[in-house]
């Protein structure tokens, strides 16, 4: 049995965390394999600190900071819960500064009638 580290402490595969609303998180199959040796649980939403930017047809160039689970700052936004929304997620490496691709990808999905777009 190989150990992880995790939050700068070891854990071994088949480990778990969990983070209240959001759930449970294992390090077992298929995040940890033969092709996947390194698989570190995620870190607390606290030490990560996801920052969420709104964009909607209303704001499609300034987008509005929202943090999670702040109804009031939704509720103070653009956002129609009424229109589909699009979810962009950068991804784990990517900082999340609006890089090319995130600009046209808004771009891209604002044009569309009645739609809401949340990057990550």
């Amino acid at each position: 049995m190989k150990l992880r580290v995790h939050n700068r402490r070891l854990v071994s595969p088949g480990s778990s965390v969990c983070y209240g609303e959001l759930g449970c998180f294992s390090n077992d199959a298929p995040f940890f394999s033969l092709q996947r040796p390194i698989s570190l649980l995620p870190q607390s939403p606290d030490t990560i600190n996801p920052k969420f930017t709104l964009y909607t047809r209303q704001s499609p160039t300034q987008g509005r900071q929202l943090k999670a689970g702040d109804k009031v700052g939704l509720l103070a936004s653009t956002f129609s819960a009424s229109r589909p929304s699009k979810f962009i997620v950068h991804g784990w490496l990517d900082n999340g500064i609006l890089g090319t691709w995130m600009v046209v990808r808004i771009k891209a999905q604002l044009p569309h009638p009645n739609s809401s777009s949340d990057d990550e």
